[in-house]
């Protein structure tokens, strides 16, 4: 259950800093309209704005991107990662191969985009810190009884 609550955090602070800091340009921009809350986001927006004037660079642009793929990795190893025999090595790897192509296509023009070599360092720290997170030794209960 740890797992998923630092999962779903990490999930929500990439899409927050999206909504918040990224470009108007964004298409989630205009459903934010059809669902009536652009306004809303507007005011978050401007309040946010003014506060952390300086949220730019590696922060605004590589971060969440790094926050969704450590998430990802934790939910597969929380749906996976209890059984032998799982496919939890094969779905974590299309996980990263995704990250990682995505951004490679990128820099070939396949996909719309800009690389990011910041988004590669970001996909890096991302295996890393799940890895840890999910290789942390358990702690021994404690028992009364002993």
């Amino acid at each position: 259950m740890k797992k998923i609550a630092i999962a779903v955090a990490a999930l929500t602070a990439g899409g927050l800093i999206y909504v918040i800091w990224r470009p108007e340009s964004l298409l989630m921009f205009s459903w934010f309209d059809r669902l009536g809350i652009g306004s809303a986001i507007g005011s978050i927006r401007q309040f946010s704005d003014e506060r952390f004037p300086l949220m730019r660079g590696w922060i605004l642009n590589s971060l969440p991107h790094a926050l969704w793929l450590f998430s990802g990795l934790l939910c597969l190893h929380t749906i996976w990662g209890r059984h032998e025999d799982s496919p939890l090595t094969f779905w974590c790897s299309v996980l990263v191969s995704i990250a990682v192509l995505s951004e490679i296509a990128q820099l070939g023009h396949l996909l719309p985009g800009t690389f990011d070599i910041g988004d590669l360092v970001g996909m890096v720290a991302a295996c890393t810190l799940a890895y840890v997170v999910l290789n942390q030794p358990k702690r021994k209960e404690r028992s009364v009884y002993k």
